[in-house]
C-alpha cells in the first residue's frame, strides 16, 4: 500500500510540473475577447457536443461533470495557435478631417492587420477516487484580446492598443449519482488583465498623436456546474453553467500631455455567465452525431464605470468604457468517424450571433455573425496516451463600422475638426490550429459500472 501511495505522490507531482511548465508562458493575449479553444478534440467538432464529453478531457471546461466519464487518473494538455486577420479600409463618407490628415501628413485610411496572433495553452486534470467521486483541476484563458492600429492610421482616436489577458484555474468536484446522472462543481478563480488605449488628433502625422488610455487589473471568484444525463445507451446529454467573475481592477489612467490623464483608477468588470446544452448520440459503431446551444450573457457588462481610486468619482477624461454588447448564442453540429481501432476523424460547423449591433460596433473589434468551421483526427499512441489535431476557419458576415455623434463610443475630442464620422469596412477572417496531448497516468484496480470511452 505504501508502494502505490508514494507512487502516486510521485505521479502528481510530475504531472503538477507538466501544469507549471505549460502556464508559465507569457499571458495569453488572443484575436477575440471569449475563448473556447481549450481542447483540440472539440475544436474539430466546433465545439458540438462538449458539455457531454465530446472535448475528451477538455469537457471539464465546459461541464464539471463529465469528469465522472474519465477513469483513472488523466491528464489533458492543449496548445491552440489562433491567427486572426482583422482590417479595416476607410469608406466614403468618412469625415474630410481624416483626408486632409491623410493628404497633408502622411496619415493612411487604412488600419493595416490589427490583431495579434496567439498561442493558448490550456490544461486539464482529473482523478478517481473511487466509483462515486472525482477530483479535477483546469487551467485555462476564457478571455483575451490583443489589437493595435497602425502608428499612421487616421482612425486611431477610436482605438490605438487594446489589450485583455486572463488565467483561470477551476478545481472540481464531480460526483456519479448512478449510471443514468452525474454531477460536477468547480470554483473559478481568474486574474485579469486590461489595456485601453486612443490616441489624441491632431494636425500632424497620427504617429506623432499623444496616447491617453487606462490598464488594470484583478483577480475575481466564481463556479461552475453542471450535470450529466444518459437516459439511453448511446444517449448523452450535458448540460453546464460558467457563473459570472466579477473583476474589481486597479490601474492607471495615464496621458502624459493631459495633466488631468495621469491618476490612479477603478474599473469594475463582470465578466458574463453562460450556459451550454450539448448531446452526443452513438448511431453505430462508427458514427457518433453532435450538437450543443450556448447562450452568453454579454449583456451584463454595460458601459464599465472608470472611476479614481482617491475620490470614488467618475474619471474627467473617460468616465466609462463604452461596451454595450449585447447577449449572443452559438450553436454547432458535429461527427465523430471511428476509422481504426486507433484513428477517430471528427469534423463540425457553428453558427455564433454578434455581441454587437451597428450602434456599439467599433474599430477594436468589428464583431459579427460568423461561420466556423472544422476538422480534425485523434489517433491513440497506446493505451495511455491519444494525440488530437484540429484545424478550424472562421468566416464573419461582411462587416462596416461607422462611428458618428449617436454612437457609444464617440469621442468629443474630434468635434468640430472634421473628423465626426469615421465609416470602415472591416473584415476579420480567423485561421485556428490546435494539437492536444491526453495521458493516463495509471491503471485503475476497479472500473467496474464506469464508462470507457477514454
Amino acid at each position: 500500500m505504501s508502494c502505490i501511495v508514494m507512487r502516486s505522490k510521485v505521479l502528481l507531482g510530475q504531472l503538477v510540473l507538466v501544469f507549471l511548465l505549460v502556464m508559465s508562458g507569457e499571458r495569453v493575449e488572443a484575436g477575440a475577447f471569449a475563448l473556447r479553444e481549450h481542447s483540440a478534440a472539440g475544436e474539430a467538432l466546433s465545439f458540438a457536443g462538449t458539455a457531454a464529453g465530446a472535448a475528451g478531457l477538455g469537457s471539464i471546461y465546459f461541464n464539471p461533470a463529465t469528469i465522472t466519464q474519465f477513469s483513472g487518473f488523466q491528464g489533458s494538455f492543449n496548445l491552440t495557435g489562433i491567427a486572426p486577420d482583422v482590417r479595416h479600409d476607410n469608406q466614403a463618407g468618412t469625415g474630410a478631417g481624416y483626408s486632409a490628415i491623410g493628404a497633408g501628413f502622411g496619415g493612411s485610411s487604412k488600419s493595416g492587420d490589427i490583431a495579434i496572433d496567439a498561442v493558448v495553452p490550456a490544461s486539464f486534470l482529473s482523478y478517481q477516487l473511487n466509483n462515486q467521486v472525482w477530483l479535477g483541476l483546469g487551467v485555462t484563458s476564457p478571455y483575451g484580446l490583443s489589437t493595435k492600429m497602425d502608428d499612421n492610421y487616421v482612425g486611431r482616436a477610436y482605438g490605438s492598443t487594446t489589450k485583455v489577458s486572463s488565467i483561470e484555474a477551476t478545481p472540481m468536484l464531480g460526483y456519479r449519482w448512478s449510471e443514468m446522472v452525474s454531477f460536477g462543481a468547480g470554483l473559478r478563480v481568474m486574474q485579469f488583465k486590461s489595456k485601453y488605449t486612443s490616441a489624441i488628433p491632431a494636425v500632424s502625422a497620427p504617429s506623432q498623436w499623444g496616447i491617453i488610455g487606462l490598464q488594470g487589473e484583478g483577480v475575481g471568484v466564481g463556479f461552475s456546474a453542471g450535470l450529466t444525463l444518459s437516459p439511453l445507451k448511446g444517449t448523452d446529454i450535458g448540460i453546464g453553467y460558467r457563473s459570472k467573475v466579477q473583476q474589481d481592477l486597479k490601474g492607471d489612467f495615464f496621458g502624459a500631455p493631459l495633466a488631468a490623464a495621469n491618476q490612479p483608477i477603478r474599473l469594475s468588470v463582470p465578466m458574463p455567465q453562460s450556459l451550454m446544452v450539448s448531446l452526443r448520440q452513438t448511431v453505430s459503431d462508427q458514427w457518433t452525431l453532435l450538437a450543443s446551444y450556448e447562450w452568453i450573457d454579454w449583456s451584463r457588462i454595460g458601459s464599465p464605470a472608470v472611476t479614481l481610486q482617491s475620490s470614488g468619482q467618475a474619471h474627467p477624461l473617460q468616465p466609462a468604457v463604452p461596451l454595450n454588447y449585447n447577449d449572443n448564442w452559438f450553436v454547432s453540429l458535429g461527427a465523430e468517424f471511428a476509422y481504426t481501432a486507433q484513428w477517430t476523424l471528427r469534423g463540425g460547423v457553428s453558427f455564433e450571433s454578434s455581441s454587437l449591433k451597428d450602434t456599439t460596433r467599433g474599430i477594436r473589434l468589428p464583431d459579427n455573425d460568423r461561420i466556423w468551421a472544422s476538422l480534425g483526427a485523434g489517433y491513440q499512441i497506446s493505451e495511455a496516451m491519444t494525440l488530437d489535431l484540429a484545424y478550424l476557419h472562421v468566416f464573419p458576415m461582411a462587416t462596416k463600422v461607422t462611428i458618428d455623434t449617436s454612437h457609444v463610443a464617440y469621442n468629443g475630442l474630434l468635434a468640430g475638426a472634421g473628423m465626426d464620422t469615421l465609416s470602415t469596412k472591416a473584415k476579420s477572417p480567423i485561421d485556428i490550429l490546435a494539437l492536444g496531448l491526453t495521458y493516463r497516468f495509471d491503471q485503475p484496480a476497479n472500473t467496474n459500472n464506469l464508462p470507457q470511452r477514454r
